[in-house]
């Protein structure tokens, strides 16, 4: 996703991505990190391209990277 400033994860991280309704109608993504199990307020990730705050299709536009395409042909199982 970009992100730079993420250490390697503690038992109970975890990436919290919200979807706010705006105003106008629209919405907005806030991207937060919970370092581990026992932090009770988690940190805002500024994702790259946007402030704290991106609205919904700037930040599809910039994780169209790392999106599947094909949900189906991505997510099968594959025999090992």
């Amino acid at each position: 996703m970009g992100f730079t400033e993420l250490l390697k994860p503690q038992y109970g991280a975890a990436v919290i991505i919200e979807l706010h309704s705006t105003n106008d109608s629209g919405y907005e993504v806030k991207v937060l990190y919970l370092n581990n199990a026992s932090d009770s307020e988690p940190h805002v990730l500024n994702t790259p391209g946007c402030t704290d705050k991106c609205h919904l299709q700037q930040f599809v536009d910039l994780m169209k990277p790392v999106l599947p395409d094909d949900w189906t042909v991505e997510c099968q199982k594959l025999d090992s």
